[in-house]
């Protein structure tokens, strides 16, 4: 789950799109390992593909879906929209969520959310998804 808006800073972007390529490396990605799907959030969340999609079981794949989707950053910044949106549309079985098997969310953010977050949602949120914060 990345955070692409403003406030990360334009001249972040090839650094964020580093990092993310970095930690895409770590897993052992294939059809019978390590499954990754990618949301992006600002105003609205966007899940870009599905664990179950065979054309992302590869780094590479990955790495092009991660450099053709974080570009422009826009605002303002809803994480309890993004929470919301990995519970309902990333961690599904529709989505290819594999039950039995670990879900790890990892959030790339600066930390700050719009003043018109709604703290209840969020809250709901990070409970659904039993989110552990490090």
């Amino acid at each position: 789950m990345v955070d692409t808006t403003r406030s990360l800073r334009e001249r972040n972007v090839p650094v964020l799109r580093e990092a993310l390529a970095n930690l895409v490396q770590k897993f052992d990605i294939s059809e019978d390992k390590t499954h990754v799907s990618l949301e992006t959030f600002h105003r609205t969340a966007t899940v870009h593909n599905r664990f179950n999609d065979p054309a992302f079981w590869s780094v590479n794949a990955l790495i092009g879906l991660i450099n053709g989707t974080i570009g422009t950053l826009r605002s303002p910044t809803f994480l309890d929209r993004a929470l919301q949106a990995a519970n309902n549309m990333m961690f599904t079985e529709a989505n290819g969520d594999r039950p039995g098997e670990m879900n790890i969310l990892v959030v790339f953010t600066d930390g700050r959310t719009n003043a018109l977050t709604n703290f209840d949602l969020l809250e709901s949120a990070i409970e659904a998804l039993q989110v552990t914060i490090i």
